[in-house]
């Protein structure tokens, strides 16, 4: 039996089209929205679907429309799948034919009893096995439209010549329900793998500058603090009594308030951290915080870190030093690049490296970023490093960088090693 290649062609790209407004919806609407959307949309694509049918030998007319319901079901539930439904047994009322009609909606009603029960055993499941069982469903649900169809054919006195010709249509009718659900799962599944990942992925920015926004606030106090104390000093040694009695009490209170600072940035340290913790350990809980970005720039990680090397203070502190690097070597590194991180115990000092396959940096850019005091401070980079580079001055550490453009960048960390327990 003849098929116009054209026909198909058209028909399974209609069915295929939602595809393209699936990361739309799911990254824009909240839950009941985006389930609406989503029926209509597959709604939509079913009614085209059935406006430009596939036509088959003698005129026998078949479309892919029950994908639609059944996409429609196992990702929207049964508003998403009732909407698409709706659409496809009104339009199908529209052409007119009682009979055919009825069969429509009587399959309608029935995929979606079944699949509604179904698609729980569906949602929760990995992705190898959603995609298994979204073939299984597309199988079943070409079961189902078969029996309606023999049925009707029956029911009009046309069995016979379903019996002669049915099987070149039902074959190529299972094989393109079969691999538009197969691509609709795989597509579907990778888009809102990525959206999970994006999210996820902000989640970690935002509570990553959270923290850099309480230690940069802490250091910008504690700084504006000791230059107050510092204009006011000839102001203690006046020969004004006045003078000198109110620029005491002043000095005093600024010293009461620094040492609030000071406490409350110590409590933040130690609250809920262990009193131990290995480097490799610290490294591992570092990458898995930013797991969710790594994976959504496709970049390869690796650390060689000595398992005995244990810190027993500063922890804290040597954490957000490693988050804030890591973050920028990702930043810097393009997709299928990568960032390594090692170290080395030398003399008195502990050396961790963070090398990058990334952009690199231009010697004047390098030259801004290590002053302390240039406008670097005031870009979401230049504010990270000043406060890892406060951090490890209070540490009495060193921070250096080399870089090549185009090859990437190595950031090398210098620890006392009193952080590290023997």
């Amino acid at each position: 039996m003849a098929f116009a290649i054209e026909d198909i062609l058209l028909n399974f790209f209609l069915i295929l089209t939602p595809l393209y407004f699936f990361q739309f919806i799911l990254s824009n609407y909240s839950e009941l929205h985006a389930k609406f959307y989503l029926g209509s949309i597959l709604g939509l694509s079913a009614i085209l679907c059935m406006a430009f049918p596939i036509v088959s030998g003698d005129g026998f007319v078949w479309d892919l429309r029950w994908i639609a319901l059944l996409v429609s079901l196992l990702y929207g539930g049964l508003l998403s799948g009732g909407i698409t439904a709706t659409m496809i047994v009104v339009y199908r009322f529209a052409i007119g034919g009682m009979l055919g009609s009825l069969n429509v909606l009587l399959v309608a009603v029935f995929i979606l009893l079944l699949f509604f029960f179904l698609r729980r055993h569906f949602i929760q499941q990995p992705f190898p096995n959603k995609l298994k069982r979204g073939i299984g469903f597309s199988v079943l649900t070409w079961l189902i439209v078969v029996s309606a169809i023999t049925v009707h054919f029956y029911m009009t006195g046309a069995a016979e010549w379903l019996w002669h010709n049915s099987l070149p249509i039902f074959g190529t009718m299972l094989l393109l329900y079969v691999l538009s659900t197969g691509l609709y799962v795989y597509f579907s599944e990778s888009i809102r793998f990525y959206s999970t990942l994006k999210d996820q992925a902000l989640k970690t920015e935002k509570l990553n500058y959270v923290t850099e926004i309480n230690d940069l606030l802490s250091l910008e106090l504690a700084q504006g603090l000791e230059k107050s104390v510092k204009q006011l000093e000839p102001l203690v040694s006046s020969d004004d009594p006045g003078v000198r009695g109110h620029s005491r009490a002043a000095v005093l209170e600024i010293s009461k308030l620094k040492a609030a600072v000071a406490e409350h940035f110590t409590s933040a340290e130690t609250e809920g951290q262990p009193t131990i913790i290995s480097l490799e350990e610290m490294m591992e809980d570092v990458l898995l915080t930013l797991n969710p970005y790594i994976e959504q720039k496709g970049i390869e990680t690796a650390f060689d870190i000595d398992p005995q090397l244990i810190l027993k203070k500063d922890m804290l502190r040597v954490k957000q030093i490693l988050l804030n690097v890591t973050k920028n070597a990702i930043d810097a590194t393009s997709r299928g690049g990568k960032v390594q991180i090692a170290t080395l115990m030398k003399r008195h000092h502990l050396f961790i490296y963070i090398e990058d396959t990334g952009i690199g940096i231009a010697p004047e850019q390098l030259a801004s970023l290590l002053d302390f005091n240039s406008d670097a401070k005031n870009t979401i980079i230049g504010r990270g490093l000043k406060v890892t580079q406060q951090l490890i001055r209070e540490m009495d550490g060193a921070i250096s960088f080399s870089s090549q453009i185009g090859k990437g960048t190595t950031v090398s960390l210098k620890l006392p090693s009193q952080i590290i327990g023997q």
